[in-house]
């Protein structure tokens, strides 16, 4: 069947397999979004209300097999962008001088990383000893360098709930969240505190960035060759269930596949972790990311100072089939998943949006940032003096420099 829309108008063909009482709903959603639009006013609040009632109609229809109902809210969808504030130039001049600080933080925190990457050599004896992971040096090292970034950018993350500790029962698994920005990563490393070091699954470009890339690779997370289905899979199959399996490490995967562009939950969610835990039979560990989008949004440079909320939801089992053998388990846990993330955000709207930064924080946080830098500055300090004995000068360590990031490029170009 065949739905056509237009700005105040729907019709719906007779042929169309769509439940009954979701044609009118999807009116009154049209209307309200009409409604919107016309008055030029940007209701953020309405919008996610909006949004919301249009992702149940879309996780019915999906459940239900009814692809033209989806293709319609999908389409509906793009019409309910969130608008983030409108920055002064004062905020713009601070936002730019916390991106370059962070920057160099991040850039020397991975160099440190990099300094430190055979402390990973000591970890199988320490795991003897009874050591368990979140707690092996090079983890608490990561810990540190996740939280001075967040320092340096001006972001905290308040805990609402529980921490970690409430996924103590499942010695690893699986760890999900929903990506609103690009500091999602070190939030959810923060969250995740010394309860969990999860290895991060992420796209093989990011590992080609010089000392970056280094860094990553020789801490243990996973590269993921996103162009290549077949080696995305063999990647997932074989390498991260390895580390799970082996090692009992958690990993750390966004079920929605890339960073949300409107504001909103990116549905469907992608099956691959879905197929991940049940080939590894590990469980998932939710947590749930509010107000990341509106300190950084897609078109913004970096983002702006404010304190993000995070919730660490129960463990969810790895799925069994519930006796549908008409759906695939994966598709029953991905659905059933998508159902826990879109109630959460249909919760406390006031998260959506990033509290202000105490003024003990931002003092806590400049004494971190100003320790983590000395560090840093006499690390550096000292591997250039060791250069310098050993007969290395400028020359030769930016030789050095331009063939290791050369190579390493192209080893990731075409062994991922």
């Amino acid at each position: 069947g065949l739905w056509l829309i237009s700005s105040k108008n729907i019709h719906v063909d007779t042929g169309a397999k769509i439940q009954p009482k979701m044609a009118p709903d999807l009116k009154t959603l049209a209307s309200r979004i009409d409604s919107l639009e016309s008055s030029n006013i940007k209701d953020d609040a309405k919008i996610r209300d909006i949004f919301v009632d249009l992702a149940r109609i879309r996780l019915d229809a999906e459940a239900n097999g009814d692809a033209s109902t989806t293709g319609l809210v999908d389409d509906q969808r793009k019409r309910l962008r969130l608008h983030p504030p409108h920055l002064s130039i004062l905020s713009r001049i601070c936002m730019t001088w916390r991106l370059v600080l962070t920057m160099v933080v991040t850039a020397a925190g991975c160099f440190m990383l990099f300094l430190l990457s055979p402390l990973r050599l000591t970890h199988p004896l320490l795991r003897r000893l009874g050591v368990p992971n979140g707690l092996l040096p090079l983890d608490l090292c990561g810990l540190l360098w996740a939280k001075s970034v967040l320092a340096a950018a001006g972001v905290h993350v308040k805990f609402v709930g529980e921490d970690a500790s409430i996924w103590s029962r499942a010695s690893h698994g699986i760890v999900v969240y929903n990506h609103a920005s690009n500091l999602d990563p070190f939030i959810v490393r923060a969250a995740c505190g010394w309860h969990r070091a999860p290895k991060f699954v992420g796209k093989k470009v990011l590992f080609a960035v010089p000392v970056f890339g280094w860094s990553a690779a020789a801490t243990g997370h996973i590269p993921i060759n996103r162009g290549d289905r077949t080696k995305s899979i063999d990647t997932l199959n074989e390498r991260v269930v390895g580390i799970m399996n082996k090692w009992g490490r958690s990993v750390a995967i966004s079920p929605e596949g890339t960073r949300t562009k409107d504001g909103h939950l990116v549905l469907p969610f992608k099956k691959g972790v879905f197929h991940l835990s049940q080939r590894a039979r590990a469980p998932l560990f939710p947590i749930v990311v509010r107000g990341a989008f509106s300190i950084y949004p897609p078109e913004r440079a970096f983002a702006t100072t404010g304190v993000v909320t995070v919730r660490m939801l129960d463990v969810q089992p790895c799925h069994e089939n519930n006796g549908d053998t008409s759906v695939p388990v994966t598709d029953q846990a991905r659905m059933e998943l998508q159902k826990v993330y879109l109630e959460q955000m249909s919760r406390h709207r006031e998260e959506d949006q990033a509290g202000p930064m105490p003024l003990w924080k931002w003092i806590c946080d400049a004494c971190f940032v100003s320790a983590m830098l000395w560090i840093y500055f006499h690390v550096g300090r000292g591997c250039i003096s060791i250069l310098s004995i050993v007969g290395v000068e400028g020359a030769g360590i930016a030789v050095f420099f331009a063939v290791a990031t050369v190579t390493i490029s192209l080893m990731a170009h075409h062994f991922l």
